[in-house]
């Protein structure tokens, strides 16, 4: 045991901080971890594992972050997309996005998950953005029309896509 501890206090003491350096990054695994969970704190990144132009996990940016000149203090923090700038004109791009996806698999019906995967990331947007305005629009609109099927199965590390307290499996998005 005291081994193990010996062997991981290593690899975040010398071998991690040296693969940062590596890319310009000035820090530790402690500090990457603090990053990070700020980050997810905060919201000020987001992450998809159902995109399915990527292999993995997808993080991005949900936030523009700027500080002083110093670095020492915090001079803007702005959610460029929230729920009130990625809800205007929503289902033109869940459209967008939904046509997007619609080319890469070849199906009338694409996964719900994979959907707001795809949308997230072009919106740079979190989940809980989307999913809350899904489920306000699962309706459809004047210009597009939502037809939408129960969910069966997903993969296990997604939460559900959620629409008038059912769980989404598949979604079809129509022009009108």
């Amino acid at each position: 045991m005291r081994l193990t501890k010996m062997v991981l206090n290593r690899l975040n003491d010398i071998i991690i901080p040296a693969l940062f350096r590596a890319d310009g990054l000035g820090f530790d695994s402690r500090s990457h971890r603090a990053l990070w969970a700020i980050g997810d704190d905060f919201k000020t990144w987001a992450t998809v594992r159902s995109h399915p132009e990527f292999d993995g996990s997808l993080i991005y940016r949900t936030a523009t972050v700027e500080l002083s000149a110093d670095g020492s203090e915090l001079t803007r923090l702005e959610f460029d997309h929230g729920l009130k700038q990625t809800g205007e004109g929503f289902l033109g791009k869940l459209y967008a996005a939904y046509q997007k996806l619609q080319s890469m698999k070849g199906n009338t019906f694409v996964p719900a998950w994979e959907l707001r995967a795809v949308f997230c990331f072009d919106q740079r947007c979190q989940l809980s953005v989307f999913d809350r305005l899904f489920d306000r629009d699962s309706g459809g609109g004047d210009a597009f029309k939502l037809h939408l099927e129960i969910q069966r199965q997903k993969p296990q590390h997604e939460s559900p896509v959620r629409a008038g307290n059912r769980n989404i499996g598949a979604v079809r998005v129509v022009k009108r």
